[in-house]
């Protein structure tokens, strides 16, 4: 998780229009369907179910994977809250 999230349907961009997935990324943002801030109750959620913050007994390593994990939901509401979704979008396959 530290390195990059990826979503599968990134795997849209095997198709001939290669920007594909992020023009379909860039649609959902801008109609609010899915966003950074989904994605950041998302993690918030399951942090809760799995009780990360409740285990114990950890090692150094898991410790600090323990604390990563704790605050990556805010850092991600954080850049949600910076992120600007696209004003103007240019579909190829949508006739204006």
């Amino acid at each position: 998780m530290k390195k990059q999230i990826v979503m599968p349907a990134i795997m849209m961009d095997n198709s001939s229009d290669h920007n594909l997935y992020v023009q379909f990324s860039a649609v959902t943002q801008k109609m609010g369907i899915y966003t950074a801030f989904d994605y950041a109750a998302i993690i918030r959620h399951l942090v809760k179910l799995w009780k990360i913050e409740t285990l114990t007994g950890l090692n150094d390593y898991a410790s600090r994977a323990q604390e990563y994990l704790g605050t990556l939901a805010d850092r991600y509401k954080k850049i949600a809250e910076r992120t600007k979704p696209p004003q103007n979008l240019k579909l190829a396959w949508l006739v204006t």
